[in-house]
């Protein structure tokens, strides 16, 4: 799915980067480090200690011990430095304004904290839909910062400007500062797709051909996984190239897994092509039981600027799900979240995830907001109303609030019986919140018309609501 500029801002991997969400920093529970501790080293710098506590964060940006030479002397925090601190603390609670307002505040006068205020400042212009604003912190980011987040930078840039379609920009002002940062990883995919979309650029095609051939069947290449992702998402770049033949020795695995989920994108992809590369082992877990899920969060890790890492961790959240482990479901289902576009069209099922965990921990309020957020969203469509709205029910009548929940139940029937396993679910619990409030009239009305309207007569829940009249008001 291809969302545009209104639509989908800012990749979710650029705001990973900037600010882990507070489910990776907290503890898993059990003893066992949590996805910000496992950080890679890579990912170290500020963006390493965004998930921290506040003395992380003064370490890692290295306040008060001279970075830059901006600072007036050891163990004295500049007032560049401070305004930094304080605007990257705003930005982690998702206080923008208030993020903004210091942020700007910072002058080139000291190029380090300039910088990276810049790769700040586009992350949340970005975010707020001002593109060409982006844009243009993300430039100062790449010309003034310290050489990690140029990069860091540069691969942002270029993925607001592939959601956007706007390739000509990342023509005319990321290629003149290639110097600037690495042409490698994730970063040449997308610099290379800028020039496929310049008609004018001969070479392009073969370039990027050449690339691929070489890259296809090698399961760690990120490169490769992108192009059979965009392809399965009828990215037009795409549809020119044809898929690879040829495979080394040895690396038959990789290409045939890339080749199954473009051909048979549908079809569930055999677990012995568990080690194809990051893209075949986020379809494997989408589609069945986790064997490792530690060894697939680290390997999210890894790959956490690929564009489907958000399925990946929303995989994770379905399997700590079913294993009734709530927190660690939270965990993963806010990273999925924060990974995937800021487009509850994309996202809505991490959201309601986080509800369902809420809810088994009787956390009803917490549950409540996710589900409402789904609920009142005016782009949603169908069965995720369905679905947040029966649920709001379920966190009433869990509660044994029979009247809260009733309107929500009888809104799911009316509205979205269509979607039977929803709707038959709503008319049964309804007839019983109905029941307790001493609506007897009311609750068989429900019933009958319930089995008159039911096209799965032999259901689970539809027996159990036959069972349930035939015990108020006798008959079959």
């Amino acid at each position: 799915m291809r969302v545009f500029i209104k639509e989908f801002i800012v990749c979710a991997a650029m705001l990973q980067l900037c600010a882990m969400p507070a489910a990776f920093a907290a503890a898993n529970g059990n003893g066992q480090p949590s996805i910000k501790e496992k950080l890679p080293d890579g990912s170290k710098g500020v963006a390493g200690a965004i998930a921290g506590k506040s003395g992380d964060l003064k370490k890692t940006l290295n306040i008060g011990n001279n970075p830059g030479g901006s600072s007036k002397g050891a163990g004295t925090p500049t007032e560049a430095e401070k305004l930094l601190e304080g605007g990257i603390s705003y930005f982690t609670r998702g206080d923008y304004s208030s993020c903004l307002k210091l942020l700007k505040n910072i002058t080139s006068s000291t190029p380090n904290e300039f910088g990276m205020a810049s790769y700040y400042i586009g992350s949340v212009e970005a975010y707020s839909g001002n593109v060409k604003l982006a844009y243009d912190s993300f430039v100062e980011a790449i010309k003034f910062a310290p050489e990690q987040y140029r990069y860091m930078a540069a691969l942002q840039f270029a993925k607001l400007a592939d959601a956007n379609g706007n390739y000509d920009v990342v023509r005319a002002r990321l290629f003149p500062l290639e110097g600037r940062f690495p042409k490698t990883g994730l970063l040449s995919y997308y610099l290379m797709k800028a020039r496929l979309a310049d008609k004018s650029d001969k070479s392009a095609r073969a370039d990027f051909y050449k690339i691929l051939e070489k890259e296809f069947a090698i399961p760690d290449s990120l490169f490769a996984d992108c192009f059979v992702w965009d392809k399965i998402s009828k990215d037009k770049l795409m549809s020119y190239f044809p898929l690879p033949e040829n495979s080394a020795a040895g690396q038959e695995n990789a290409a045939n897994a890339r080749r199954n989920m473009v051909l048979f994108p549908s079809k569930k992809l055999g677990k012995e092509f568990s080690k194809a590369g990051f893209l075949a082992e986020t379809k494997i877990s989408e589609d069945g039981d986790i064997e490792n899920a530690g060894a697939f969060e680290a390997d999210l890790l890894k790959n956490k600027d690929a564009p489907f890492a958000w399925k990946a961790a929303l995989a994770l959240a379905r399997n700590s799900f079913n294993r009734k482990d709530y927190p660690k479901t939270l965990e993963y289902a806010k990273a999925a979240e924060f990974f995937a576009p800021p487009d509850l069209r994309v996202s809505w099922p991490a959201v309601m995830l986080c509800g369902d965990a809420y809810r088994m921990e009787k956390k009803f309020p917490e549950a409540l907001e996710c589900y409402l957020r789904v609920a009142m969203d005016r782009t949603l469509r169908g069965e995720p109303l369905a679905e947040s709205l029966y649920k709001c029910g379920v966190c009433w009548y869990d509660q044994s609030d029979w009247a809260r929940a009733h309107p929500y139940f009888e809104r799911v029937y009316i509205l979205y019986f269509k979607f039977e396993y929803w709707g038959s679910r709503a008319y049964y619990y309804d007839a019983t919140a109905l029941l307790q409030m001493g609506e007897r009239r009311s609750a068989a009305a429900t019933l009958l018309e319930y089995f008159k309207r039911a096209k799965d007569k032999d259901s689970q829940i539809y027996k159990i609501a036959r069972a349930l009249y035939r015990q108020q008001w006798g008959g079959r």
